[in-house]
């Protein structure tokens, strides 16, 4: 890899994520998908991560019971009760 890809990769890694751009790129029927491996990738254990995963539930249009069901699944705390 050249240095120019490393800064590149560096850059976009540093940039703050637009969680409404983010979800619009998403291919439809992927949503929970995605909400998922966003949820694998975290450990739910912050106010920060949660309004994070909340954000994206919505920008991704799920529902709150399929939020809850992707939780249960993985084992996470739920986000609603």
């Amino acid at each position: 890899t050249s240095q120019e890809t490393i800064q590149f990769l560096r850059n976009e890694f540093a940039r703050t994520l637009n969680v409404r751009e983010f979800a619009d790129s998403i291919p439809q029927g992927l949503e929970q998908k995605i909400y998922q491996i966003s949820l694998m990738a975290i450990k739910l254990d912050t106010k920060t991560e949660a309004d994070y995963l909340r954000g994206l539930a919505s920008a991704l249009r799920l529902s709150p019971d399929e939020v809850n069901a992707v939780h249960q699944q993985q084992g996470a705390p739920l986000l609603y009760s």
